[in-house]
């Protein structure tokens, strides 16, 4: 929070409530970050304002980082685009990540629509072990033929792909579905 929003100051009571974290926790990581810095401290009646101390160098490399790790589902993506595009008819996220609920725990669910089955999981293999060793993010994969697509209709995972889903590359599985 502090990172995302320096120039504004936070009571305890409200860091808890927007992270979802009980009071006493909150105060105990705040007195954490005040001690090295990263967060200044005033007290306004009886609560404690918290906000980030810009001029700290250990505040600037954490900021820095959150930065990087917010550029890492782009990084993500774009690495499964320039795989994928030249290899499939449509390549699409869906499930938590593309809800925007994902977790660190949860995986990138993937569907991918290609008329050789074969070289897409092969090269979707690969990239799910440069993926998961450059980033910590495990793919899950899911390839279908265009006649297979047609086949399985609504079932399972492709009414979530169709509903949520969020095209990374090719055409629009609709387009797709109807032309299989």
């Amino acid at each position: 929070m502090l990172s995302r929003l320096p120039d504004k100051e936070f009571t305890g009571r409200e860091l808890a409530r927007l992270l979802k974290l009980s009071h006493s926790s909150v105060q105990d990581a705040m007195r954490i970050f005040v001690e090295r810095g990263v967060a200044v401290r005033r007290i306004v009646g009886r609560s404690n304002v918290y906000r980030a101390n810009e001029e700290s160098f250990l505040y600037r490399s954490l900021r820095d980082l959150f930065r990087k790790e917010g550029s890492l589902t782009e990084e993500v993506l774009d690495s499964i685009r320039r795989t994928m595009e030249p290899k499939s008819l449509t390549c699409l996220v869906f499930g938590s990540a593309s809800r925007g609920k994902a977790t660190r725990d949860s995986d990138l669910d993937v569907l991918v629509v290609a008329t050789d089955r074969a070289q897409a999981e092969d090269e979707l293999s690969t990239l799910g072990l440069t993926l998961l060793r450059r980033y910590g993010v495990r793919l899950d994969a899911k390839v279908l033929t265009p006649s297979q697509l047609r086949a399985k209709g609504l079932s399972g995972y492709l009414r979530a792909a169709r509903s949520e889903g969020v095209r990374i590359s090719g055409e629009p599985l609709e387009r797709v579905i109807k032309t299989a």
